[in-house]
């Protein structure tokens, strides 16, 4: 679940991205394809102008595996969770919802 103004965010990057993936295509394919996504979403803000770049990147690449090239190393897939991850806690199927302003909510959830 997300705060109901972040719905539209959710379903135009990561559900995306989401159904790329699940799709079996090329991983970097669908990385790709996220950034072009957020470029063109978020196009007039100065915060979008590295999505772009990477997007760029992308487009002026063949597809597959050449395209890992364009994408920061910060955001690429590894095998295992880093050294410094750890679990706080078990998921829980039962997600909660903290209250925002009035005691009321505002959450929708986002389905892929």
């Amino acid at each position: 679940c997300v705060p109901t103004d972040y719905v539209y965010y959710y379903e135009e990057t990561y559900c995306k991205f989401a159904s790329c993936i699940i799709s079996e295509r090329n991983y970097w394919d669908c990385e790709c394809e996220a950034y072009r996504n957020y470029c063109n979403l978020y196009y007039m803000y100065a915060e979008s102008q590295a999505a772009c770049e990477v997007a760029d990147c992308c487009d002026n690449t063949q597809e597959g595996d050449d395209r890992a090239s364009c994408i920061p190393i910060t955001f690429a897939p590894t095998a295992t969770p880093d050294s410094d991850s750890s679990m706080t806690s078990m998921p829980t199927d039962r997600p909660s919802v903290s209250p925002l302003r009035n005691n009321s909510y505002s959450v929708r959830a986002v389905i892929c």
